[in-house]
């Protein structure tokens, strides 16, 4: 349903107006490869945080969500 964009590469993604940020992203690594923890998801200029559903910030068929990758992520420590 939204469309993604990593890299400048356009993926599109099968979602409901109910599919939290969290599924998508994990529908983003089946697809591409992408590790969860490397994504960063926003819409409108607002960080999407994983539990934020399509619905709640108004996000629709063909809307686009920009997706930035980080690479590198930070190494947490035990």
């Amino acid at each position: 349903m939204p469309r993604a964009f990593s890299s400048g590469k356009d993926v599109r993604l099968t979602a409901s107006m109910a599919d939290s940020i969290a599924e998508l992203k994990k529908q983003l690594e089946e697809q591409e490869e992408i590790n969860v923890t490397c994504q960063r998801w926003f819409f409108s200029g607002k960080l999407l945080t994983d539990k934020t559903r399509l619905q709640d910030a108004k996000i629709q068929k063909d809307f686009v969500v920009q997706v930035i990758v980080n690479m590198n992520p930070p190494v947490i420590a035990n």
